[in-house]
């Protein structure tokens, strides 16, 4: 699953931060859709992964196995609980920095797309969807650049969505120097990697094959929805 578990603690770590990086996003729009300020969302998910960090909340859930999506929504809603049982105020997340996190712009996109007409479930759950694909897109970027292809899949990758990409194909396809056709096969292949990449990405996340199956058709739902 996540690797959390024993092993090389370089190995964890990287766990540990591709968790972070992967659902702070969700866990904060949980936090704004049920009605918490931007600034008290930040810091209450902040307060929720050091916590995770620090009781090693983390590695049994990747022993137990099962959707981790759950597994961390679940234990927010007890951390919620938890802290205003206790009244606590001060400052949360001990100096947790998520790389490549901005608040400012999470919350803009927030704003953008509305929280209204959904229950903060359903807000998690959207936001969780969005944050597997922008992953998967980030980690194909990250192969083309490394095979040289980075400059193409710049162009390409506009295409990559059905009925995407700002310009005609025909007029991409002159600028790269390639045929029309030859820029909808690289199109094509792309796509099928992003599928395998995305599969990867949501295998990392449950215990099964067949909780992947299940999760991969609850995103297709999601992003139909959505």
């Amino acid at each position: 699953m996540l690797e959390l578990s024993g092993g090389d603690g370089t190995v964890a770590r990287r766990a540990l931060d591709r968790v972070c990086g992967l659902y702070w996003a969700p866990l904060y729009a949980y936090l704004r859709g049920s009605g918490h300020g931007p600034a008290e969302s930040e810091d209450l998910t902040q307060g929720y992964f050091g916590h995770l960090l620090e009781k090693g909340v983390l590695r049994r859930a990747d022993a137990e196995k099962g959707r981790l999506r759950s597994y961390l929504i679940g234990g927010l809603k007890l951390y919620l609980r938890d802290e205003q049982r206790r009244g606590a105020t001060q400052k949360r997340g001990g100096g947790l920095v998520v790389a490549g996190m901005d608040p400012a712009q999470l919350e803009a996109e927030l704003v953008q797309t509305g929280l209204a007409g959904e229950t903060p479930d359903e807000v998690y759950e959207r936001r969780w969807a969005v944050s597997l694909l922008g992953h998967a897109l980030a980690a194909l970027k990250e192969e083309e650049e490394r095979a040289g292809r980075g400059a193409a899949f710049g162009v390409l990758s506009e295409y990559l969505v059905r009925g995407g990409g700002s310009v005609p194909q025909v007029e991409a396809a002159a600028g790269l120097g390639m045929s029309e056709n030859a820029l909808s096969v690289a199109v094509h292949r792309l796509r099928r990697r992003l599928q395998a990449v995305f599969r990867a990405q949501v295998a990392a996340t449950v215990g099964s094959e067949e909780e992947v199956e299940e999760e991969i058709r609850h995103l297709r739902a999601l992003f139909m929805k959505g």
